[in-house]
């Protein structure tokens, strides 16, 4: 008994035990972080390719030849296959909410505007996947520049 209430008033090394409980919490904190930063990274790097290729468009609109070159740069500067590039010239209908693929619905007397919608995916397989926790996360980018 002696021994037992020795041993309890003990304190030398505690910080030892502790810091080994919390080292390795600490070390998923950070490399959490350091994940979920690159995914962000990723995120933004889409947004600004997007940004790119609709200022591109907006300059001049772009024909059949120009949305192929423009799917090239966005492929080239986002480090995208082919498969996570779309990008469609569309037509708005006056002031109908949705675009179509031609104006062949639309009323002859009725303004068409022309957009060109451009659809950026790409995945990012996190860190912490290698440890049975969750999965891929999905990341894309829509927008929708007017060009006429």
């Amino acid at each position: 008994m002696h021994f037992l209430n020795r041993l309890c008033r003990e304190a030398r090394g505690s910080v030892v035990v502790e810091t080994a409980i919390a080292l390795p919490l600490l070390a998923l904190l950070m490399l959490g972080a350091l994940d979920v930063s690159r995914m962000v990274a990723r995120q933004v790097d889409l947004q600004e390719v997007a940004a790119e290729i609709a200022a591109a468009s907006m300059a001049k609109e772009p024909g059949d030849a120009g949305l192929i070159a423009l799917a090239h740069l966005a492929r080239a500067s986002g480090q995208l296959s082919e498969d996570q590039v779309v990008l469609e010239r569309k037509i708005k209908c006056g002031t109908e909410e949705t675009l179509q693929s031609d104006g062949h619905d639309c009323d002859e007397d009725v303004e068409k505007s022309t957009f060109v919608t451009i659809s950026l995916n790409d995945s990012y397989v996190p860190l912490w996947t290698s440890f049975g926790i969750g999965g891929p996360v999905e990341l894309g980018v829509f927008r929708s520049v007017q060009v006429k």
